[in-house]
């Protein structure tokens, strides 16, 4: 396929447009660049003598960027996880406070009974 670069002093592409533009340079990529072209098209070099684009073959591997993905992704379930359990240990403490409210009320209630049952008798 082919695509319009321009490129620096040295060669390096600093820009590309898939269709034909005023100053870019025509070139013809290997479709099987398309992919990795797309994602780090500044580590390509033009060669003019050749007239030809350079891999580079010094781009990042496709498993390095999935694992980066793979991180960010980790890193937010994690975050997430953890407003969960704050939310949870926050619930159970008013869980706890209110259990403790209901043992207090029974055993005033079972007081106040007795109490009364004391005086019944009397």
């Amino acid at each position: 396929m082919f695509i319009y670069i321009t490129y620096d002093a040295d060669g390096y592409v600093t820009d590309y447009k898939l269709k034909e533009t005023d100053g870019y340079t025509q070139v013809f990529i290997l479709d099987s660049w398309v992919k990795d072209f797309a994602r780090f098209a500044t580590k390509y070099r033009y060669d003019s003598q050749s007239k030809e684009l350079l891999d580079p073959k010094n781009r990042p591997e496709s498993n390095t960027i999935d694992m980066q993905k793979d991180i960010t992704s980790l890193q937010t379930t994690s975050k997430q996880m953890t407003a969960s359990a704050t939310t949870l240990a926050v619930g159970q403490t008013d869980l706890k406070t209110g259990l403790a409210q209901v043992q207090q009320a029974v055993t005033d209630l079972a007081i106040q009974q007795a109490t009364n049952a004391t005086e019944k008798q009397v």
